[in-house]
């Protein structure tokens, strides 16, 4: 039997190698990097998932996912998305970061206080009506507010091009936050624990990210309302269109416990959740996929932007093909994971993973509006996508059930996405037809 030799293969993989485009490799070794990251990311939900949903009823877990949904749908509220301008001012050339990220970071605070006011001031029949008690949704706005500093923190480090920092510092916190949520759970079985346990992370977290900053120099303890100002310039046209975008990810979970309760919410929870597992190659590529983009175009020559249509038709046909795969391993991933009570729900993921592929097709072509500073379509494209999923599933879900909010969550994303590729187009134009 023939075997090769390992100098060999080395030699077959150098030449290999070196038919590859620069560019590419450079896309590809982050892109795996980030990939790898974040599947050690997912790690604590899987871990928390069949722990959480042995210890509490299906009930309660629907009201925690409640919770989780009222905090994302808070974010770009609260936040005033403040936290995302890092990633266009990064590249100014004015930028003094030391200034610009206390300045930030010590926004979220003031943020959390003014709008916790605001909420205090509405009636409480109005809270309830969301289907959770005002006390946990005034939780879900302090989470909200001090854990953007995560995200903000591990976007600068991503920025820098330093996907080894940006695993090490964001995997600490991952494993934090997977302490906090087994301690409390274990201590006493209760959705209010598992929140309790969240509010903790989200101090620490907001902590760490100043200590963390402070160590490499770029943190001076100082507000400076110019630099808020101008962050707010570009945040804010992006605040309609993140609303609107959680509204059409997460209006199911809301209108499912509306219309058959928390224990089918509890379900559809634990199936998603499961499912999600494919935006972890969507969102791992989108994390090296921006910065990437963004040099390239800066380049600002057609032969660059013809390259970049190329790489981003080769992404749109892997993130849609690892779709396909992904439907047909999740059954025997969800019977591992999941107990038997679940089962009969698996079919449910299917369209959701689907939905997922499509997102990250709209990561691919949603960042030149940015990049060309037009987020005004966003915020026009996210209220009718909102709009359409919000129609869906009133007529989908008594009709269907949770599957009902999985057809929604398809046709939803893939609505976002044929509309960003197409005012994409126009808000920064590229040779998307020249195939020669």
């Amino acid at each position: 039997m023939y075997s090769l030799h390992p100098i060999t293969i080395s030699r077959m993989l150098q030449k290999f190698y070196k038919l590859i485009p620069t560019d590419y490799l450079v896309l590809i070794k982050e892109g795996g990097l980030y990939t790898f990251i974040n599947v050690l990311d997912r790690v604590v939900p899987f871990v928390l998932l069949p722990v959480i949903i042995r210890l509490i009823s299906v009930e309660e877990f629907g009201i925690y996912s409640l919770f989780l949904t009222a905090e994302s749908l808070l974010v770009p509220i609260v936040t005033l998305n403040i936290y995302s301008s890092i990633s266009k001012q990064f590249y100014d050339d004015d930028i003094y970061l030391p200034k610009y990220n206390s300045s930030i970071i010590f926004s979220l605070p003031f943020l959390f206080i003014l709008f916790g006011l605001i909420f205090l001031m509405i009636p409480d029949k109005l809270i309830t009506s969301s289907g959770l008690e005002s006390n946990i949704i005034l939780f879900a706005i302090f989470t909200a507010c001090f854990s953007s500093s995560l995200v903000y923190t591990s976007s600068l480090i991503r920025l820098k091009r330093k996907p080894i920092a940006y695993g090490k510092y964001y995997l600490s916190q991952s494993s934090l936050l997977l302490v906090l949520l087994l301690l409390f759970v274990f201590i006493h079985p209760s959705y209010k624990m598992l929140i309790y346990a969240k509010s903790i992370y989200a101090i620490f977290v907001f902590a760490i990210s100043i200590i963390y900053l402070r160590t490499k120099h770029e943190f001076n303890f100082g507000i400076d309302l110019s630099v808020i100002k101008k962050a707010l310039r570009l945040s804010l046209p992006t605040v309609i269109y993140s609303l609107s975008a959680f509204i059409f990810v997460m209006s199911d979970r809301f209108l499912i416990n509306y219309f058959l309760g928390s224990k089918e919410l509890g379900h559809y929870a634990a199936i998603s959740q499961v499912a999600a597992v494919m935006s972890v190659i969507v969102g791992s590529f989108n994390v090296a996929w921006m910065p990437w983009l963004f040099e390239n175009l800066k380049k600002n020559d057609q032969r660059t932007n013809k390259f970049i249509v190329k790489t981003s038709y080769y992404l749109m046909a892997i993130v849609l093909l690892g779709g396909i795969i992904f439907c047909l391993l999740y059954p025997f991933i969800a019977k591992f994971i999941l107990i038997e009570s679940f089962f009969p729900y698996i079919s449910v993921a299917y369209p959701i993973i689907m939905g997922l592929a499509f997102q990250g097709i709209y990561l691919i072509v949603s960042p030149y509006t940015f990049y060309a500073g037009k987020t005004k379509y966003n915020a026009l494209i996210g209220i009718f996508v909102a709009l359409i999923n919000v129609g869906l599933n009133l007529y989908l879900i008594p009709k269907y059930g949770i599957w009902g909010a999985g057809y929604s969550y398809l046709a939803s994303w893939v609505s976002l996405s044929v509309l960003f590729f197409i005012f994409s187009k126009k808000a920064y134009p590229m040779p998307w037809f020249s195939f020669k």
